[in-house]
């Protein structure tokens, strides 16, 4: 997965397709506090201090071993979401047909 700094948003996620590897692309700033987050982490619940080089290390493995299951896991939520809005649109749109006669 590469890790890319991209334009004007938080960053986003794009499966490059079956086998390769998924580009993960965040904004500079965002990987930015993410990297500040972790030292943070290490420094106060570890008691143990990093710098920047390997918490961007640390980083870019969280992105490329465990990103793409809680990604994969989102994607599912998602499309069960759609799927219970979909069966749903029978009970709320729907039109009985042929009605006229039945006056």
């Amino acid at each position: 997965m590469a890790l890319r700094l991209a334009g004007d948003t938080l960053g986003t996620c794009r499966p490059s397709g079956e086998g390769s590897e998924m580009s993960i692309e965040l904004e500079k700033e965002t990987e930015q506090q993410m990297v500040s987050s972790i030292k943070r982490y290490f420094e106060e619940d570890l008691d143990l201090e990093i710098g920047d080089l390997k918490a961007t290390l640390l980083l870019r493995y969280i992105l490329k071993e465990i990103c793409p299951t809680v990604y994969n896991v989102a994607v599912a939520d998602v499309r069960k979401h759609f799927r219970d809005v979909v069966d749903e649109i029978d009970g709320v749109c729907f039109e009985p047909e042929f009605g006229f006669w039945k006056r």
